[in-house]
C-alpha cells in the first residue's frame, strides 16, 4: 500500500484544488470519491454553467457562528487570484452583473480542465470509494473504504462537502469524521432552499413569478431582507431572493422559533406613493372593478388572494371604494405576511448552514487545531453563502490554503515526528530494538556460553585449592 504525503477525502471544489496546490509544491497525493467521476457538484452549479465565484465577496456574503473566519480565509486567496488560477488552466471567464462563468457556459469545462491539471502533476484519484473510516497511528492516516480499500498518508484532508444533494457524493459523512477526532459540529440544516407556508392561498400562486421584495421575521423581528424574483410553488415560497433569507428560517424553525416572511409586491414605491398611485387609477378608471383595476398591475393570479387577504369584493367599482379600503389593500400587497411552517429538504437544498466549528480551524491554513496534520475545507466547515457564486469561491479558497500549508514529508520529517522512546541514541538501544527477536536469541546464547565458561572458571579454581 503506497503512503502518501496527503491524502484529500472528497473530490469537490475545495478538494480538487487542495490536490493541485499540495501536488504543485511536490507532494504525493490521492484524492478519494465516492462517485463514478470527479466535480459532480460542480457540474450542477449555476443550471450547468457553473457560477464559478463573484466579483464582489464582501463579509456579509457569508454566513455560520463567526462570518468573519470566512473573510480571513478569503483574504488570503482572493477572487483575482482565483481567476488568474483558472486562466492559467486554460479556463477563459465572462462577468455577468458581478457573477462569473466560464466562457464557453458550460461547467464541463471547469471540471474537465481541472481533471487534466490533476493528471498532469500526477495526482492518484480514486472513484467509487466511500469512505467507512479513518484512523490515525502515530503519524500516519489510514482511511477504509465500503469496497474494502485501504489507503494511508502522513496528511488528511476532509473535503467531503455537507448533506446537500446527497446523490451528487455529499452524504453528511464529514461531520461524523470530524466528531471521532474531537471535533464540534454545530446543528446543519439546509440552506439556499425553498420554504413551506400553511397559507392556503399561496398555494393557488403555483408557477406564479413575482418581482418585490421579501423579509425574514423571526418572532415578530425582521433579521434578513431580500429583492429579486419570488416564485411561488405548491408548497410555499422559492427563487433566489428566498434562498437567501432561508438559512435564517432554517436555524430559527429548528430552535422552534416562529418565523414568518412579509412580501412587499410593490416595492418601486413608498405606501404613500403606492397609495396615491392607485387612487388616481381609480379616479381615471371608474368604470372599472378593483379585481380589474389590479389585474392592469399585479397578475391575474395574484389579484384575488390580494382581495381576499384585504375583505374586499372582487365586484366592488373603483369609484365605490372607501379611503380605509385602500389604505387596507395598499398595506395588504406592500406587507404580505405568510407563516414559515418548514422547509425543503437536504435532497432540494443547494448547500448546508452549519458544520465543524470554526474556533477548532486555523484560519492560516485551515488545519485542525486538535488534531495535527488534520484539515478541513469547503462545506463540511461551519461557513455557508449566499447565491451568486460565494459558496464555490468559499471552496476554491479554502481548498487552495489548505494545499498550500500541506508539508512534503522527508525522511528525516519521518524519524522527527517518532516519539523519543523510538529514537535510539546508543549502540544498546539500537541493539535491542533492531530485529528483536533475532537478538534475543543471540543475546540469550552468549548468556549461556557466559555462564558456561563461568562455570568452567570456577570448576578450575575449586581443582587448584585442592592441590
Amino acid at each position: 500500500m503506497k503512503l502518501y504525503d496527503s491524502m484529500i477525502i472528497g473530490g469537490g471544489a475545495a478538494g480538487l484544488l487542495t490536490a493541485i496546490r499540495a501536488a504543485e509544491r511536490g507532494l504525493s497525493v490521492c484524492v478519494i470519491e465516492q462517485m463514478a467521476k470527479i466535480g459532480k457538484k460542480i457540474l450542477a452549479t449555476g443550471n450547468g454553467r457553473c457560477n464559478m465565484t463573484n466579483l464582489s465577496v464582501k463579509e456579509q456574503d457569508y454566513r455560520g457562528d463567526d462570518p468573519q473566519f470566512a473573510y480571513d480565509v478569503l483574504e488570503k486567496f482572493s477572487v483575482k487570484e482565483t481567476l488568474d488560477f483558472f486562466e492559467s488552466i486554460g479556463i477563459i471567464w465572462k462577468e455577468e452583473n458581478g457573477y462569473v462563468y466560464p466562457r464557453s457556459e458550460q461547467a464541463t469545462s471547469v471540471v474537465s480542465a481541472l481533471e487534466l491539471k490533476l493528471q498532469s502533476l500526477g495526482v492518484d484519484i480514486f472513484c467509487d470509494q466511500k469512505v467507512v473510516s479513518l484512523q490515525k497511528e502515530g503519524d500516519i492516516f489510514t482511511c477504509e473504504t465500503e469496497q474494502k480499500e485501504r489507503f494511508s498518508a502522513y496528511q488528511c484532508v476532509i473535503a467531503t462537502g455537507g448533506k446537500a444533494q446527497p446523490k451528487l457524493g455529499s452524504d453528511g459523512k464529514g461531520y461524523e469524521l470530524a466528531k471521532q477526532f474531537g471535533h464540534s459540529v454545530t446543528v446543519v440544516v439546509p440552506a439556499l432552499t425553498g420554504l413551506h407556508t400553511s397559507h392556503k392561498g399561496i398555494k393557488q400562486w403555483a408557477g406564479v413569478r413575482a418581482k418585490g421584495g421579501i423579509s425574514c421575521l423571526v418572532d415578530g423581528a425582521v433579521v434578513m431582507e431580500e429583492e429579486g424574483e419570488i416564485q411561488f410553488t405548491n408548497y410555499g415560497i422559492s427563487g433566489v431572493p428566498t434562498f437567501q433569507i432561508s438559512r435564517y428560517a432554517t436555524k430559527m424553525l429548528q430552535k422552534g422559533r416562529k418565523v414568518e416572511v412579509t412580501i412587499n409586491f410593490y416595492r418601486e414605491k413608498s405606501f404613500v406613493e403606492f397609495l396615491n398611485l392607485l387612487e388616481k387609477l381609480s379616479d381615471c378608471c371608474t368604470y372599472k372593478n378593483i379585481r380589474e383595476l389590479l389585474e392592469g398591475i399585479f397578475s391575474k393570479k395574484l389579484v384575488p388572494i390580494f382581495l381576499q387577504e384585504a375583505n374586499i369584493k372582487e365586484t366592488l367599482h373603483c369609484k365605490e371604494m372607501t379611503k380605509e379600503q385602500r389604505n387596507h389593500l395598499c398595506f395588504i400587497i406592500q406587507n404580505f405576511k405568510i407563516s414559515i411552517v418548514g422547509f425543503n429538504s437536504f435532497e432540494q437544498c443547494q448547500v448546508c448552514a452549519g458544520g465543524v466549528v470554526t474556533k477548532e480551524i486555523c484560519r492560516d491554513t485551515m488545519e485542525s487545531l486538535k488534531i495535527k496534520n488534520l484539515y478541513f475545507v469547503g462545506e463540511v466547515v461551519d461557513i455557508d453563502g449566499t447565491c451568486g457564486g460565494y459558496n464555490l469561491q468559499w471552496a476554491w479558497t479554502s481548498g487552495y490554503l489548505a494545499g498550500n500549508s500541506v508539508q512534503k514529508y522527508t525522511r528525516s520529517d519521518r524519524i522527527k515526528e517518532q516519539p523519543n522512546s523510538v529514537l535510539l541514541k546508543t549502540g544498546k538501544q539500537r541493539y535491542e530494538a533492531a530485529k528483536p527477536k533475532q537478538f534475543e536469541r543471540k543475546k540469550k546464547q552468549t548468556e549461556k556460553t557466559l555462564e558456561k565458561n563461568r562455570g568452567k572458571d570456577k570448576r578450575k579454581t575449586a581443582r587448584r585449592k585442592k592441590k
